[in-house]
């Protein structure tokens, strides 16, 4: 009977290990699922920065060759009125 009764009890401490251990896992697995989305959020907010700003560089390009092609316009009318 004995030997019986310590099979038995061997087999609940296993299951009560593997559960835990499972516990474990799993928690480790959304820690990391958790990080991993925070940081693709930072990136997308990044990304979202970049082209942004590589908008606003673009349209103060723009702005900047037409406002430079008008004052050689300006000076090219007045160089050739006098």
């Amino acid at each position: 009977m004995g030997g019986i009764q310590a099979i038995s009890d061997a087999r609940l401490a296993q299951k009560d290990a593997n559960q835990k251990l499972l516990g474990d896992l799993i928690n480790i697995g959304q820690g990391v699922n958790r990080s991993s989305l925070s940081q693709m959020g930072s990136a997308a907010a990044d990304a979202s920065a970049r082209k942004s700003a590589y908008d606003q560089a673009k349209a103060a390009s723009k702005q900047q060759t037409y406002s430079t092609i008008g004052g050689l316009g300006a000076a090219a009318i007045l160089a050739f009125a006098l």
